[in-house]
């Protein structure tokens, strides 16, 4: 009975009563040598000649192909195709090329849509071919994240994403997208919860904790989530460039005169304001209308305050004018 080979690294099956009296040389030569040479193997392959390289199969000798190692070397003045077995096998694939080229890995025979892009050259991947689905995953690393130590890409024909981890385990993710209405939760205990819903983006803070924005450890500005108190180390300004604005007009300084000040109790705290129904009456563009409550741009308040002012000194003038 003849022998055969092994589907995936064409290791040689010795049929009954084959080979009498050398299947101990055969078994060594044809199995054994090639099984450490699929294990632990590690080939150059020179691929600046051609454009496509495919790596030889050879079933009982050795070849390229059955290598766990693979290492592209050359120096590229175009794009280059190296074409594997379509077999199930793991590759180690080291880029040591030089010029600014792409290399293209796909399985022999496959459509150009099922190729993946090697790493860039000086850097490693692992990439296993399947060859049911007629694709090569890809397992390599961050090429093209700053400081990328320790850093992978996870890749899948022609599309990326990576997961970044440094020494300080720290985890960064890019190129990733969360549905609508997809939380992503921070804290042990699911303390805060960051998503959008397709209109609007939210930060829930489910304890009552602080977030606080900081320069180094320095805090800037903080938010209570219990109060809604928002607290800034430096001034908090808007744009008011007379270049941004059209159809300016002097206020009327006496709509101050019939606004109220008043003091209140609010979620069990005492402060002090305006209510915004009767603002809304007298200055309606300080009013703003939210999903539940109204709220009022105080900042505004100003312009009104310093027209009044001016109405009040006219008459402290014309009073002063009469006495004397």
């Amino acid at each position: 009975m003849a022998s055969t080979y092994t589907t995936r690294i064409g290791l040689e099956k010795q049929g009954d009563g084959e080979n009498p009296n050398t299947w101990g040389l055969r078994l060594n030569q044809n199995t054994i040598d090639l099984v450490d040479e699929a294990v632990a193997g590690y080939e150059t392959v020179d691929i600046e000649a051609a454009t496509t390289t495919t790596l030889t199969v050879n079933s009982g000798a050795s070849d390229q192909a059955r290598n766990m190692g693979l290492k592209f070397q050359g120096n590229l003045t175009e794009n280059k195709y190296v074409l594997v077995p379509t077999k199930e096998k793991v590759y180690y694939i080291v880029n040591d090329t030089t010029g600014d080229f792409d290399i293209y890995l796909k399985q022999d025979g496959a459509a150009d849509g099922t190729k993946i892009t090697v790493v860039e050259s000086g850097f490693s991947m692992i990439a296993a071919v399947d060859p049911v689905d007629v694709v090569i995953d890809a397992l390599k690393p961050a090429t093209s994240v700053a400081t990328a130590t320790n850093a992978i890409f996870f890749a899948n024909t022609s599309t990326a994403q990576y997961v970044r981890t440094d020494q300080a385990s720290r985890v960064s993710v890019g190129g990733i997208q969360f549905d609508d209405n997809v939380s992503i939760t921070l804290g042990t205990d699911g303390d805060a919860d960051l998503y959008h819903n397709n209109s609007d983006l939210y930060l829930d803070m489910s304890n009552g904790d602080n977030l606080f924005v900081r320069n180094g450890t320095t805090t800037k500005f903080t938010l209570d989530s219990n109060s809604g108190d928002f607290t800034a180390t430096g001034n908090i300004t808007a744009y008011s460039d007379e270049r941004l604005k059209s159809n300016i007009k002097t206020l009327d300084g006496s709509k101050a005169f019939d606004m109220r000040g008043v003091s209140y109790t609010k979620d069990g705290e005492e402060s002090s304001g305006v209510i915004a129904q009767e603002l809304e009456v007298i200055a309606p563009e300080l009013v703003i209308e939210g999903e539940e409550y109204k709220s009022v741009a105080y900042g505004n308040i100003v312009g009104y305050l310093i027209e009044a002012v001016k109405l009040l000194k006219e008459e402290v003038e014309e009073l002063k004018a009469k006495v004397q």
